[in-house]
């Protein structure tokens, strides 16, 4: 079995959330989270921008009543 961390653990209970999809900027800090979400089948949207992420995080719940995460 592989080692799990902290990152790994973030995406997969997103994933048993309901979460399909993570809206971010991309940075190194986060990069255990990215990993995660590849392994959990979450979809990662980079957008260019803090605000931009958390809008399109907004927009997506807002569109299809599902939960919309921004990750910064």
């Amino acid at each position: 079995m592989a080692d799990l961390n902290g990152g790994h653990l973030v995406a997969r209970t997103l994933k048993q959330g309901g979460v399909g999809h993570i809206f971010t900027l991309c940075g190194g800090h986060i990069l255990p989270i990215y990993d995660g979400c590849v392994t959990e089948g979450v979809e990662v949207v980079d957008m260019r921008h803090e605000q931009a992420a958390a809008h399109a995080g907004d927009a997506y719940a807002r569109l299809t009543r599902n939960l919309g995460v921004a990750i910064v």
